[in-house]
Order: structure tokens, then sequence, then C-alpha cells
């Protein structure tokens, strides 16, 4: 019996930021009254932590083509200099969130014992994924990605920096006898599989694994075949 598979990006309705001033500053403000007079108060962002929360559920609700850096900025009730003192641009909102990622998985491979480079670059990938809770920081940004066509051509200028992080955690732990163009061809095979899996809207975990299951015969050519 077939079972269904694991969605890449699990649904649930909790969020790590579910905070009521997180609540209070997502809306574009609350009205107040004092005596007779009504004032009209703008919720304000106070952190980088915070500013996240806000502008991404914003881009899920609304698309992230759909929202615009002065949307950001009303959103959070900030100045622009402000949202600027936090935020390099917009674009950074989603994928600094992506770059920690892979930072987390160049330390899962450190940790991992295995001597088998696949086997510990399958487990660090699948194994980050499929501890991800959707409605996290990183949660939320892999979900805009797999949304928004043009914001997932921006995450690809990650790669650079992921497949060097990959590239010596593997030297690292003497993989390929510590070969580091051995070990950077093993990451970046594993980075561009990682990539064509979770950029499909049905996307799994299940299909993630098993694509790294089948890779290596992919790349096997047997005698019969010749």
């Amino acid at each position: 019996m077939d079972h269904p598979s694991t969605p890449l990006v699990r649904q649930n309705h909790h969020s790590e930021s579910d905070r009521p001033c997180d609540r209070s500053a997502a809306g574009s403000g609350v009205s107040l009254r004092h005596g007779l007079g009504a004032h009209r108060v703008r919720p304000r962002a106070t952190s980088r932590d915070h500013i996240d929360d806000i502008a991404l559920r914003l881009f899920l609700d609304r698309g992230y083509p759909n929202v615009t850096t002065d949307d950001l900025i009303r959103a959070c009730g900030v100045s622009r200099p402000t949202f600027f003192r936090y935020v390099t641009s917009r674009d950074a909102i989603v994928l600094d969130h992506i770059a920690a990622f892979g930072e987390e998985v160049a330390g899962l491979v450190r940790e991992n014992d295995s001597q088998l480079v696949w086997e510990v670059l399958r487990e660090a990938m699948c194994g980050a994924f499929e501890s991800l809770d959707p409605n996290s920081r990183a949660g939320m940004a892999f979900r805009i990605l797999q949304a928004s066509p043009g914001i997932r051509s921006s995450a690809l200028e990650l790669t650079r920096t992921w497949r060097s992080q990959l590239t010596e955690a593997l030297v690292a732990d003497s993989h390929y006898d510590g070969d580091a163009q051995r070990c950077e061809a093993a990451a970046a095979m594993a980075i561009g599989l990682f990539q064509m899996t979770w950029a499909r809207p049905r996307a799994s975990t299940d299909v993630l694994r098993n694509a790294f299951n089948e890779a290596p015969a992919l790349t096997t050519t047997r005698p019969d075949q010749n």
C-alpha cells in the first residue's frame, strides 16, 4: 500500500513567533480612546526578528511580488531609516533565513560520523528539512520560495556560499582523503539535487530522500549498457 508523502514543509497551526506583540504588529494599527479623543496608534517593530515575523507573513498572505518595501515599512510601523537599520533589502528578509539553513546543514555534516559522503550529505539535508517547522521563520522563507519564482532565482546566488560551507565540512572530516576538489563536486551535486526538489510546489521530504537515494545509480553505467 502506498503511503502519502510527508510535505516538504509540514503544515501546522503554531508559530515560533505567535506572541501578543507580534500579532498586534501584524495589522495596520489599533484605535485607542483617551477621554473624548480617538488616536490611531501604529504598532512598532522593535527588532530584526519582529520585522521578519511581520514581513514573512505579509509575503505569504499577499504573495512576494505584491508586497513593496513601502508596504513592509507601513506594516512594521517604523520609519524608513529605522527599517533599513535592521534590514539590508527586501530580498534579504527571505534569503537570510535560507542562508542560515545552509549553515545548519553544514553543521549536521560535521556531526555525522559516516564515512560515506553521499550518505552524510543526504542525512544532513533531509534531516534539516524534516525537522523544519513550516511556521518558523526559515519554514516561512522556504514556503515563499516555493510560491515565488522571482525570489527563487535570487536564492540561487547563495549556492556558492553554501557549496563552500559544505566543502569545508567534508574536507575537515577527511572525506575523499581531504581532497577539496572531490568534496566540492559532491557538495555541488547535493545542492543541485536539493534545489531541484524543494522548488517544486508539491515537493515532499519523501521525494527529496528518494531523489538522494536514486542519484548514485544515475551516474553509474552498467556493463550491459556499454
